[in-house]
Parts: structure tokens; sequence; C-alpha cells
């Protein structure tokens, strides 16, 4: 790469003419995301950088599916450019459980033929609170009849779980004279 010269010259006169090469290659990802872990209604990014020649656009790939920041109002993008690198940072707002998932950077620059690619991958995970699922209020049975009941949830990281009767805690195996608790 550089800029070439040629050069005549004679008695009678001279005669130049230059030629600028630029080499091109195709795109490597140099600064690849990082798993991560997001806390529920917060924010946080990932980031990318990718070196090539001509220099390389970047998207982003969230469970196969190609993201587009402009229509959703929890993403944007902010790219950064210079020579040969171009460094792309995804930011999530109001992080959600459905942000949690696998994110891919993908560097594309089109070079004649084929089109070249590189891809490195990240898991992200938003971490949130307890969300109970599916419990009932009200169970009726008579007194020689087991009942089995259970607490459902959605939480990472995993809560711990109490159980209780009446405010007071139940240990997860208790046995009484008139009843039995098997938690």
């Amino acid at each position: 790469a550089g800029v070439y010269s040629c050069t005549l010259k004679n008695i009678f006169g001279m005669e130049s003419r230059t030629v600028d090469v630029r080499v091109q290659f195709i795109p490597i990802i140099t600064t690849p995301p990082f798993d991560s872990i997001g806390i529920f209604n917060e924010t946080s990014n990932l980031t990318c950088q990718a070196f090539g020649s001509p220099v390389p656009n970047i998207t982003w790939i969230k469970d196969d599916i190609q993201l587009d920041p402009f229509n959703d109002p929890d993403l944007s993008t902010d790219t950064y450019v210079n020579e040969f690198t171009r460094t792309s940072i995804l930011f999530f707002t109001n992080l959600d459980f459905d942000d949690s998932g696998s994110y891919v950077c993908r560097a594309v620059n089109n070079l004649v033929s084929p089109v070249m690619t590189d891809s490195e991958s990240a898991t992200f995970i938003v971490n949130h609170p307890p969300v109970l699922r599916d419990s009932e209020g009200l169970a009726v049975v008579n007194e020689t009849q087991t009942i089995n009941m259970s607490c459902t949830f959605f939480s990472l990281p995993s809560p711990d779980i109490t159980w209780s009767r009446s405010g007071f805690s139940i240990p997860f195996m208790q046995i009484t004279d008139n009843e039995k608790y098997t938690i």
C-alpha cells in the first residue's frame, strides 16, 4: 500500500504519474463482545471492534435475528471509525427478561467476490427479581387427602425459597403428630 510514482525525463521534458495502491483484506474482529450480565431495568452495552479494508460494517444479531436499533426504543448503537477499524457499541436501556440471549457481532466488508465476514458471539444475561407464575390462592381438600402445592417462579439468580404456614416458617421437611409437611 502507498503512493507510487513513475517519472520519465529526457532533454525534451518530463512526465510523471502517481498511483495510490490500496490493499484490501478480509475483516477480522479484533475486540469481540464479552459474556456479560445486566440488571433488570438498568442499562448495559456490548462492544465489538473489527479491522479490515475496506473498513467493515458491523451488525448485531440476537438469537439468529439481525437487530434493528432504529425500531427498538430500548436499543441503540454508536459507531467509531478510523483508517481500517470500526467499533460498534450496542446499548441497552430498560433491560428486560427478553434481552437475555446469544448476541453475535458480525463484521462484513464488500470485497469484489465473495463478500467476506467474521463473527464472534457473547452470551448476555439479565438478572432480575423473582416473578411468581401460576400461583393459586385457594386449595380445598378433605382431611384425608394429600395436597400438592407448588411455587413456580422465574428469577435470575435463583432465589432463596421459604414456605410458611399462618406466618410461621416451615422447614423443608417437617413431620408432626397430626400433620405431615413435605416441601
